[in-house]
C-alpha cells in the first residue's frame, strides 16, 4: 500500500528545517506562473522545494478561487458559500502538482498525465478550508519513478493551516506520463530522420494543433511560425526546442 507522508522521508530535524524554511520562503505570496501551473489563473504562490527532496510546498490565494470559480454558477462568481467546495481542492492540487513534476521529471512538457485519486487509501478530511478564517498552504510529497519515456509517480496532498502547521487534509494521488503524440513523433524521427511517413504524421499533427487550438494560440507570445516548422521538417530538420514551444499552451 502507498503512503507517502512527510516523516517518512524526512527526519524530525529535517522537518523542523523544512517548517523555518517555508516561513522564510520570500516568494510564497507570488503567484507561480502559468507555464508551471498549468493554467492561465495560478491560484497558488510560487512553489517551495526543500533543498533536494521531493518535497513541495505553495501558498493558496483563496480569494482568487473564490472570486473566479463558483461551481453553482460559473457566470456568476464569486462562490457564495464559506467553505470550499470539492472543486476547489482540485485547483491547488492539480496546480502544485504540475508545477512539482516540472521540477523532478527532465522534460516535463513533453508529456501528458493521466491522473486519478488513490482508491488504496481514503482522504484523511480533518478540517475544512473556510474562505473567511483559514490560511491554507498546500504541500506534495511525491514518489516518482521514471521509465523510457514514461514515469508513474505517486504524492500526498496535504492542505496546512499555516498559522500553526495543522494539517486540514490529506488526499492521495496517482498518476502515470506518458509522451505526447508529437513527442512520440520526434523519437521516432531523432532515431531516423528519413522516415517520410513518419514527417507527414508530424506535419498533420502541426495542422491538426493549429485548426483545433487556434484561440488558445491566439493568446501565446513568442509562438514559432509553423509554415517555417513543416518546411525545417520537411527538409529533414528536427527543430525540437521550437516545436515543445509551439505545442505548449502556455507563454514561459
Amino acid at each position: 500500500m502507498f503512503e507517502m507522508k512527510l516523516r517518512e522521508i524526512l527526519s524530525e530535524e529535517e522537518v523542523n528545517e523544512y517548517h523555518k524554511e517555508w516561513e522564510a520562503f520570500s516568494q510564497r505570496y507570488t503567484p507561480e506562473t502559468p507555464y508551471n501551473t498549468h493554467s492561465r489563473l495560478p491560484v497558488i504562490g510560487k512553489v517551495f522545494q526543500f533543498r533536494d527532496k521531493p518535497v513541495f510546498r505553495a501558498h493558496i490565494f483563496k480569494n482568487r478561487i473564490k472570486q473566479n470559480f463558483n461551481p453553482y454558477n460559473p457566470k456568476e462568481p464569486p462562490y457564495p458559500h464559506a467553505n470550499f467546495h470539492l472543486t476547489h481542492y482540485l485547483y491547488p492540487i492539480e496546480q502544485i502538482g504540475h508545477a512539482g513534476l516540472s521540477k523532478l521529471v527532465k522534460n516535463y512538457h513533453r508529456f501528458i498525465v493521466t491522473e486519478w485519486f488513490s482508491n488504496k487509501i481514503c482522504p484523511e478530511m480533518k478540517e475544512r478550508i473556510h474562505f473567511d478564517k483559514s490560511h491554507p498552504s498546500i504541500e506534495f510529497v511525491m514518489n516518482v519513478r521514471e521509465g523510457k519515456n514514461k514515469f508513474i509517480g505517486k504524492a500526498s496532498a496535504v492542505f496546512y493551516e499555516d498559522t500553526d502547521n495543522r494539517i486540514l487534509q490529506v488526499w492521495y494521488i496517482e498518476g502515470i506520463g506518458q509522451l505526447r503524440a508529437y513527442a512520440e513523433s520526434i523519437e521516432k524521427l531523432k532515431q531516423d530522420r528519413n522516415d517520410l511517413k513518419e514527417r507527414e504524421e508530424l506535419i498533420k499533427k502541426i495542422d491538426m494543433r493549429y485548426k483545433k487550438r487556434k484561440n488558445i494560440l491566439s493568446l501565446r507570445e513568442e509562438l514559432p511560425d509553423r509554415t517555417i516548422l513543416i518546411e525545417q521538417i520537411r527538409q529533414g530538420q528536427i527543430p525540437e526546442k521550437e516545436l515543445h514551444n509551439y505545442f505548449s499552451d502556455w507563454n514561459k
